[in-house]
């Protein structure tokens, strides 16, 4: 007995595959746009973290810079911080502490530029800022502050503290650390020649100095309740990053120490200096009487995206007052500018 033969035929085999790669074309079509847009978003999200970090650390460090404790300098006039002449035994950009905040346009312009490298040695001893990108260093006291519990003596200053003595330490002030002693009439800054003691609840700091101890000379002469803090110099620069493609980062030095690399895909910064807080201008611009007269920063940064190819077309942008077209770009990165005023707290 003879049984039909059940199944489909070619034709319908063919439209059956046709609509099925319709289909599949629509569903590939959906899952490469969903995961383009996931991309983007990510990329926008990311972009503004790194924006928002940045502005964050720089900020707070300008708020504190040319902070000497009680002691807060009249604006516009320059040297009313003493600073102890023998024995500053530091380099690089760690000093002029009577300077709160200083800029440079770029690292050329630093003290001692760069080398035939690229390096820079007043950022670190291996580092290469990118090139045409400012430099803002801000010297001032650790918000750490401790109190007088005497009279300053010929060599030494006296403070209070509870906190133990660790490594040869106290609060970060160690031997060779930069100390500022004020009042809210003076301040003078000076090196400790020793490592500190603690005896009881009285730390001793000493110097190789004799410029105070009398109380009959007004301008050496700190009594008791004097403010004591560890002096620290905090540079901020845009240099080549650690990262497997050696993407730009943004750097922060403080002291001598080994720079930081704080955050990632920071391609270029740009610091102006407000005088009196109207009349901003780039570091190039800046006569040296016009840094003690600085009353707030201006900080521009162009951060990118940490991928390529996550937005379709090039996207131009404004930086420093430039237009900036990305028609050599290929990268198809998302780039975005940051923008904050920053007042300078003790001025």
């Amino acid at each position: 007995m003879q049984r039909n033969q059940l199944g489909f035929s070619l034709v319908e085999l063919m439209i059956s595959i046709t609509l099925g790669l319709f289909l599949m074309t629509g569903v590939v079509q959906m899952f490469l746009g969903s995961k383009q847009t996931f991309s983007s978003q990510q990329a926008v999200s990311r972009v503004q973290e790194t924006g928002r970090l940045a502005i964050e650390f720089i900020s707070r460090d300008i708020r504190m810079a040319a902070y000497y404790g009680c002691f807060s300098p009249k604006n516009g006039v320059s040297k009313q911080v003493d600073v102890v002449p023998n024995n500053l035994s530091i380099g690089g950009l760690h000093g002029r502490f009577d300077e709160g905040v200083m800029g440079y346009e770029n690292a050329a312009a630093l003290p001692n530029g760069v080398d035939g490298d690229g390096v820079a040695p007043d950022l670190g001893a291996t580092i290469k800022p990118i090139a045409n990108t400012n430099i803002l260093v801000l010297r001032g006291a650790d918000s750490q502050v401790l109190v007088g519990s005497a009279a300053n003596a010929a060599t030494a200053v006296f403070a209070r503290t509870t906190a133990p003595l660790v490594d040869g330490c106290v609060q970060g002030i160690c031997e060779n650390s930069v100390v500022v002693v004020s009042d809210c009439a003076k301040a003078r800054i000076f090196q400790v020649s020793a490592e500190p003691t603690v005896v009881v609840d009285t730390l001793t700091l000493q110097h190789t100095d004799a410029w105070g101890g009398n109380s009959l000379n007004f301008e050496t002469y700190f009594d008791k309740l004097s403010e004591i803090a560890l002096m620290k110099t905090v540079v901020y620069f845009v240099a080549e990053g650690n990262g497997a493609d050696k993407g730009p980062s943004l750097y922060q030095r403080v002291n001598n120490e080994p720079p930081v690399e704080l955050v990632e895909d920071v391609e270029n910064v740009r610091f102006t200096y407000g005088i009196n807080g109207t009349d901003y201008r780039n570091a190039v611009n800046m006569l040296a009487p016009d840094w003690a007269q600085v009353t707030a920063v201006r900080i521009e940064l162009l951060v990118r995206s940490d991928k390529d190819n996550v937005v379709e077309d090039n996207q131009p942008y404004t930086f420093a007052g430039n237009n900036v077209v990305q028609a050599d770009v290929a990268d198809k990165r998302i780039r975005k500018v940051f923008m904050a005023t920053v007042g300078v707290r003790s001025r």
